[in-house]
């Protein structure tokens, strides 16, 4: 009798497990996590050859797009049950134009339409905060990828599927970032069902845009419905480069108003609070202006070859990136460093599929 028991308590287990699986719900799960690593690496396809790539135990695949614009790519898998789909990103390969896509860092509003020829102009909606900008090249990104993806969520959802996980390492971690506040868009617009439920679970990602699309974006995937896990060794999700000026405060603070300020003062207090006003404020607009030279008007020239008829748009005068979403942090024991040497001779060995996939092994 205690054995019938004891194996009637084992199937509730399985069972209770698979049921997980087959429905999301809010908060990081590791098996959930480890899964869309093992994903991952059959997406990415380059960074696996220290170790064979593990292959997923609960997703199916079922569509792979061809490669699209700037070497961009994505997946779509499957569990069994035709309950959760999973859109995986690829990150960064070695081609030019992929790289590219990570160079042409000046931020673009998160509102706005992009123009690829006289025929084809992508509307986007990421953000209902004039203040808030993204990255141009993973939006170039985005902007193509989710014209692919968004037939296919609905020929899923036609057959009963209405969760969807958004994975990604790397650059597809960064692509989607903003696919997640896109889908919300067409949600609202009821181009996408409004009952789609949308879970994150991103690798390695960089910095997707400035704090005002941070903020929306946290505000959109709270209560546990987003993830950014990160090694700490991992220069990756420290990039893009980031310079703050007076004009990405919030309107109402002291540093927006320190000109006035300045002037109410007496004649002493006037001419030592304009010297130091100056020699603070000059260096951050002008590193603001040569970043939006360099990686955005020049390498847009770049960009064209690759994208032909792309129109240069306007540029947000900011380059104040943040880190978005809930992170989760890796800290790696003596035994990574020793499977992953701390070397600047292979600048990626912190960041490959392979190192977060040891260390989430040791989670908690």
């Amino acid at each position: 009798m205690r054995k019938f028991y004891f194996i009637f308590l084992l199937l509730l287990i399985a069972s209770g497990a698979a049921a997980q699986r087959q429905n999301l719900q809010a908060g990081f799960d590791t098996v959930e996590y480890r899964e869309m690593l093992r994903i991952a690496m059959q997406t990415n396809d380059t960074d696996t050859d220290r170790w064979k790539a593990p292959q997923p135990q609960y997703f199916k695949v079922q569509y792979s797009s061809p490669e699209m614009c700037l070497h961009n790519r994505w997946d779509l898998w499957v569990n069994p049950e035709n309950t959760i789909g999973v859109i995986s990103t690829r990150g960064t390969v070695m081609i030019m134009g992929s790289w590219l896509e990570n160079i042409y860092a000046a931020m673009l509003p998160a509102t706005g339409e992009l123009t690829f020829s006289d025929s084809v102009v992508f509307k986007y909606r990421l953000s209902d905060n004039p203040r808030a900008a993204v990255h141009a090249g993973w939006l170039i990104g985005m902007a193509h990828l989710s014209a692919d993806m968004v037939p296919k969520i609905k020929e899923l959802y036609a057959k009963g599927v209405k969760q969807f996980i958004i994975s990604g390492h790397s650059q597809g971690g960064a692509i989607s970032y903003l696919l997640r506040s896109h889908f919300a868009m067409l949600q609202e617009d009821s181009v996408l069902p409004k009952d789609i439920v949308f879970k994150s679970y991103l690798t390695a990602a960089p910095k997707p845009g400035n704090l005002y699309y941070a903020y929306d974006y946290e505000y959109l995937t709270a209560n546990g419905w987003a993830f950014n896990v990160v090694n700490i060794l991992d220069w990756v999700p420290e990039s893009p480069m980031s310079m703050q000026t007076m004009d990405d405060f919030n309107k109402c603070s002291p540093f927006m108003r320190a000109k006035a300020l300045i002037k109410k003062a007496d004649f002493k207090m006037r001419v030592v609070g304009n010297y130091m006003y100056r020699h603070l404020t000059r260096p951050t607009y002008m590193a603001q202006e040569r970043f939006e030279n360099i990686l955005g008007k020049m390498a847009y020239k770049y960009v064209l070859a690759s994208v032909p008829g792309y129109k240069e748009p306007e540029y947000f005068k900011s380059v104040n990136y943040m880190r978005a979403g809930a992170t989760i942090v890796l800290k790696p024991d003596d035994e990574y460093y020793r499977l992953f040497p701390d070397s600047s001779e292979d600048l990626g060995i912190n960041h490959y599929t392979n190192a977060y996939y040891y260390l989430s092994g040791k989670m908690r």
